[in-house]
């Protein structure tokens, strides 16, 4: 499985293709200024601007704030996880796929590898890019871990699921 760090990479990677994309100028110069914050190390900056972006409705800064309080001495599992949760439901694949792994190892909670199977089918049929594939494998990897009945509900739960209101990035 993939690291943090490569978690960080992908949605950095992800949220860098917003910039070009049409929107207020002052929001795109906010993620700009957060991600090469968070690039150089200076969490408590990127956090801050993360911050209101996330309370504007971007799951891409939501996402975000939950790879910055999963890493690092004074780690918050649980906090990432509530901020990919939040991500993921507003339809934002790097969350879903982010919370997959945290469910499946579980960080943030106890270990929940059919609700794992979930999120990683969810990313994996919304997804495109480096998501896509990383989501596949880890749906792969703990289909054969469940019981199959477990993997029975876990499909029904994904296609079942749909993204909240008000969805950004």
């Amino acid at each position: 499985m993939r690291t943090r760090s490569a978690t960080f990479a992908t949605v950095a990677t992800f949220a860098a293709l917003l910039l070009g994309a049409a929107g207020p100028a002052e929001r795109a110069q906010r993620l700009d200024a957060a991600l090469r914050a968070m690039a150089r190390g200076d969490d408590a900056r990127a956090a801050t601007d993360f911050d209101l972006l996330a309370d504007e409705g971007s799951a891409a800064a939501e996402t975000l704030l939950g790879v910055i309080a999963g890493r690092g001495r004074a780690a918050r599992p649980e906090v990432a996880l509530a901020h990919y949760y939040r991500s993921a439901e507003r339809g934002y694949p790097p969350a879903q796929l982010a919370l997959a792994r945290a469910l499946a190892r579980g960080e943030g909670t106890w270990a929940r590898p059919e609700m794992a199977l979930r999120w990683a089918l969810v990313a994996e049929a919304h997804s495109a890019g480096d998501v896509r594939p990383a989501a596949s494998a880890l749906a792969a990897e703990l289909r054969g871990r469940l019981h199959p009945a477990a993997v029975i509900r876990a499909e029904a739960l994904a296609a079942a699921w749909r993204p909240w209101d008000g969805f950004t990035l």
